[in-house]
């Protein structure tokens, strides 16, 4: 990450209200944000801006959060960009998609959607700083 620049994350979630969200409190905490409303956008955002960290739902049509983040890390060009997978508190597939199963397939953690805003913008600011 270059120190004369904020670092890049990137949210991809199919819902607008929730990239709105997320990407106020991210700008707010000094930090860019990118946005994508796909799993097939996400991975084209990642591969053009190449961001420091991808914020990924799970859930989404077409191209779930998970089988981009496979994607992605399975390219030589996207491989080594942090991920951290995003789901709504209570959501079934919160139950297969957990910490243990994200670390698996190659991201960093998995957070629950419920979690307030300061809060999460500190997780995020923790992610990028850990390897």
């Amino acid at each position: 990450m270059n120190e004369n620049k904020k670092p890049l994350i990137l949210i991809v979630d199919d819902e607008p209200a929730m990239l709105d969200i997320y990407a106020r409190e991210l700008s707010d905490a000094d930090l860019d944000v990118a946005i994508a409303s796909s799993g097939q956008e996400g991975i084209n955002t990642a591969i053009e801006r190449q961001p420091d960290l991808i914020l990924m739902d799970v859930k989404m049509p077409e191209i779930d959060g998970v089988e981009a983040a496979l994607k992605l890390k399975g390219d030589p060009r996207t491989e080594n960009i942090k991920i951290v997978f995003i789901s709504a508190f209570g959501d079934p597939m919160a139950v297969q998609i957990d910490k243990k199963f994200a670390r698996e397939i190659g991201a960093m953690d998995f957070l629950q959607k419920g979690l307030g805003l300061r809060e999460f913008a500190e997780k995020v600011k923790e992610y990028l700083k850990s390897e």
